[in-house]
């Protein structure tokens, strides 16, 4: 964590980085120019139900550089407990302002994860909109990459040749995380950001929610309607132990 940033917010036992979006966006560029290496996080409903029964992911998010909210309800929820977080960041929106920033300042960027054809249709989307964006390449490790040495060792050799400055991570959490954790060490990346499905949405693979739905909280339930089967469990059944969790954290609080 930086010096100059403003003091951590604690939710849940998570401590988050209360920045709003511009001000983080600078504090990213800062550590682009300076060289120094970095990783972020992005916390939302799902991943703090993860942390609490898994130590590494815990471990992972102790050591991030940056850790902002990735969900408005874990705004809302710093806001009634009154510590209030400003904004919500989402990997969805820092990826194509990473981007650009890149193109700017002549950074190259790498993307790992999601399918080779998203990667490829994303990639080409990147080079109409940034003309002047060096993409080193792109990756899609196959499913179980992660029990697999060999794979591993692929990965850390294609980054290490490829050099590029920012590598953006599309596999969801806590795989994207961990990969990151495992390569931070290895190879000479400035800076790791985990951005979910933030390939899917900017190829065109998947469908983002409206930016209405998105400001009212709302894109939970579209991602629901979207793909029933395989998101009804976390947000019908795991996610709501969130709000009982923070209900408990107020009044506790309190009677401390």
């Amino acid at each position: 964590m930086d010096r100059n940033q403003p003091q951590r917010v604690s939710l849940l036992g998570v401590q988050i980085d209360p920045l709003p979006l511009e001000k983080f966006m600078r504090k990213l560029e800062e550590r682009l120019r300076s060289g120094r290496g970095a990783y972020v996080v992005t916390p939302n409903v799902d991943h703090l139900l993860r942390l609490k029964k898994d130590g590494h992911f815990r471990e992972i998010y102790r050591q991030a550089s940056f850790v902002v909210p990735d969900g408005m309800p874990l705004v809302w929820a710093s806001r009634w407990l009154g510590k209030p977080l400003p904004e919500r960041i989402t990997g969805a929106d820092l990826f194509p302002r990473l981007c650009e920033l890149a193109a700017r300042r002549g950074h190259s960027i790498f993307l790992l994860g999601s399918t080779t054809d998203v990667c490829r249709r994303a990639a080409a989307r990147l080079r109409r909109e940034h003309r002047k964006l060096k993409i080193a390449g792109h990756y899609s490790p196959p499913f179980g990459f992660e029990k697999c040495r060999d794979e591993m060792e692929k990965i850390v050799r294609v980054l290490k040749r490829t050099k590029p400055d920012i590598v953006f991570v599309g596999l969801g959490a806590p795989k994207q995380e961990k990969l990151i954790y495992h390569l931070r060490s290895k190879v000479p990346a400035r800076l790791f950001l985990g951005v979910g499905a933030a390939f899917d949405f900017y190829s065109g693979e998947k469908k983002r929610a409206p930016l209405w739905a998105q400001k009212a909280g709302l894109e939970w339930a579209f991602r629901l309607l979207a793909e029933p089967k395989r998101l009804w469990k976390r947000y019908l059944v795991d996610d709501p132990r969130f709000f009982w969790w923070v209900v408990k954290e107020k009044f506790w609080s309190v009677k401390a």
